[in-house]
């Protein structure tokens, strides 16, 4: 212990209970080893160093790295050798304890590989169980402290901003093989990245930048297959997550029933048609961004204007005909509703957008007062 102390910074550091531990085996092995020597007999049978030193000793090293293992049996074999050497006068019998304790110390660093080779399979096994484990709770929308409790066991960064994508992957390779090619993927670009294959489809949890992702060469792609893929909102950290999910499914829904959409897309691009086909999220936005700010800032002027201009097929030169207003005031008026929203009426999208959340509030205003919209 003494020269373990003095020749292992990090064994010092160590708190007494293990240290203690770590003594106990150290001398659980010393005495195997004077036992198994002094028997010449059994040198060609296999040391069996875990019913010698004892299964549940040997889970004293837990929470050591492998090189502070090895320096720890390599600081105790120092201390048998030169024991040897100081405890036998006998030429022939020092160099034959020599023979065994080269033996034994190579055995036991065998031994102790084997250990940590298992614990380190055991330990993959367990972190993919609950990788799955919290990419299931996000999609299904559990509780932020159950997620967060996830994350932690995979010493995941609370804080880091998370984007849900949503795709499915390719035929021909193995999920486990999926996932670990995302975690290289991701490692490489300097982030970590969480991910599980749900049913058909391949939901990555991902720390990389919404820009990065939104980029068709990204190499995170190369693990999808050539079917629409969905990235949602980027969430503020890992236990807001499922909201990202919730949106990105949701767009995926109705991205599969439409024309001409772009192999990777965002949920914002879907706004409407997740609002037309009851996407509560979708309905929120749409009175977050469109219709509570025109309420509020928005002259009557100005929205009898758009919703006529919304409802007439002649665009602007029709809605001054039905104003009795020229159409630089109608322009003027549909300008005003860009600056407030965002959206610009006169762009064929933006305008579908527009009238969807018109219906919306026309609805609302039924149901509450039964006046007219905006």
């Amino acid at each position: 212990m003494t020269h373990m102390n003095d020749t292992l910074p990090f064994f010092a550091e160590l708190d007494a209970k293990h240290r203690a531990g770590i003594g106990a085996l150290v001398q659980s092995a010393i005495r195997f080893f004077a036992d198994w020597a002094q028997h010449p007999e059994d040198e060609e049978e296999e040391l069996d160093f875990g019913d010698a030193i004892g299964s549940d000793s040997v889970h004293i090293v837990d929470g050591l790295s492998l090189q502070q293992s090895v320096s720890i049996l390599h600081s105790t074999m120092e201390v048998v050798e030169q024991a040897v050497i100081t405890m036998n006068d006998a030429p022939e019998a020092k160099a034959t304890l020599l023979v065994h304790a080269l033996r034994y110390s190579r055995e036991l660093g065998f031994f102790i590989a084997d250990y940590f080779a298992a614990a380190a399979e055991q330990r993959g096994a367990w972190d993919a169980r609950m990788e799955t484990a919290l990419v299931d709770a996000v999609v299904r929308g559990a509780k932020s402290e159950d997620i967060r409790s996830f994350g932690s066991a995979l010493a995941c960064d609370a804080s880091t901003p998370v984007t849900v994508i949503v795709g499915t992957p390719r035929a021909e390779d193995h999920h486990e093989r999926i996932i670990l090619h995302l975690h290289q993927i991701s490692a490489d670009m300097g982030y970590r990245s969480l991910a599980a294959v749900q049913g058909p489809y391949l939901v990555g949890l991902m720390t990389v930048p919404a820009d990065q992702l939104l980029d068709p060469h990204c190499p995170i792609y190369e693990i999808f297959s050539s079917d629409q893929i969905m990235l949602g909102p980027t969430a503020r950290n890992l236990a807001e997550a499922s909201r990202s999910a919730e949106e990105a499914f949701a767009a995926l829904r109705v991205a599969q029933a439409m024309p001409n959409i772009p192999h990777i897309a965002t949920a914002d691009m879907f706004i409407p048609e997740r609002a037309i086909a009851g996407d509560r999220r979708a309905i929120q936005r749409l009175f977050h961004d469109i219709i509570t700010p025109l309420q509020e800032s928005a002259s009557d002027a100005i929205r009898d204007t758009l919703r006529l201009y919304l409802s007439v097929d002649g665009g602007v030169e029709e809605a001054a005909r039905q104003l009795y207003v020229h159409p630089n005031t109608v322009r003027y008026r549909l300008k005003r509703v860009n600056d407030i929203t965002g959206m610009d009426p006169l762009d064929s999208r933006m305008r579908f957008t527009l009238r969807i959340a018109n219906v919306l509030g026309m609805l609302e205003d039924i149901n509450e007062s039964h006046s007219k919209s905006w």
